[in-house]
């Protein structure tokens, strides 16, 4: 037994009591190791077995920062129909880069 309390409530006494048991981890037997970065994906057992896999996430952020950059170069950008076009294409550009890696 860990712990133990009294509370009283509307007039009537609750006990809390608490437990602490000892649990067992999962056995691990064999592990695979997952490192995920913008450029690329890494996983591998070990430092000799490991596949590389490229991502496009860092060309996907730099065309939703050049998206952001123009919202905050541009004051009226809501009203201008070139900037929202751009802005907009920026933003497609970005969503077909990432389906593009995704199928590939």
């Amino acid at each position: 037994m860990r712990e133990a309390r009294l509370v009283v409530r509307n007039g009537k006494a609750y006990l809390k009591v608490s437990f602490l048991k000892d649990r067992k981890g999962p056995e691990v037997k064999d592990g695979i190791a997952v490192d995920i970065n913008m450029a690329k994906l890494v996983v591998g057992k070990d430092d000799g077995k490991y596949v590389r896999i490229p991502t496009h996430l860092e060309d996907a952020h730099h065309y939703k920062s050049l998206a952001e950059s123009l919202q905050k170069y541009e004051k009226r950008w809501k009203e201008d129909r070139r900037v929202l076009r751009r802005i907009r294409s920026f933003h497609k550009r970005a969503r077909n880069t990432l389906e593009d890696s995704a199928k590939r």
